[in-house]
This record gives structure tokens, sequence and C-alpha cells, in this order.
């Protein structure tokens, strides 16, 4: 399993590839003019960041939920679901 620092590197470098693919296809320089260096890295690191969080979220859910009895457990989801909307 890739380190946080692993995975900010992959992202970033992903980002760079659409940046490019998208500069590849369009005659707009207007968007990428504005995309920097220091964007991308920040933009890199806070998807990590956000989706290290996210799976904590969710794995911390299902461990309630299957604590819960089905009933229990359809009215937590029901109320997480709502809460996100």
């Amino acid at each position: 399993m890739m380190n946080k620092n692993e995975l900010i590197s992959l992202t970033e470098q992903n980002i760079r590839q659409a940046v490019k693919d998208y500069g590849n296809h369009t005659f707009s320089t207007d968007v990428l003019d504005d995309v920097s260096d220091d964007f991308i890295r920040q933009l890199a690191h806070d998807s990590v960041v956000a989706k290290v969080d996210l799976r904590f979220l969710f794995f911390s859910l299902r461990e309630l939920l299957n604590q819960c009895s089905f009933n229990t457990s359809a009215f937590i989801l029901a109320k997480y679901l709502h809460l996100m909307l």
C-alpha cells in the first residue's frame, strides 16, 4: 500500500496528465493559463486527504451498522443520507 506522499505524487501526475490531455483537445488556453504548479499540488493534496477522510467515515458507519439490528441500521443510514443531502 502506498503512503500518503506517494498517493499525493501519483494524484499530481494524474492531474498533470488530465490538464495536458485537455490542452491537446482545445484551442482555448484561458483555463490552462490559470493552472499553476501550486494549484495542482494543492489539488492533489486535498484530493488524497479528502479520500482518506471519506474512507474513514464510511468505515466507521459500516462498523456502526454492523452492530445494529436491520431496522436500526436502516434508520441510521436514512438519517445519514438525509444529512448528506
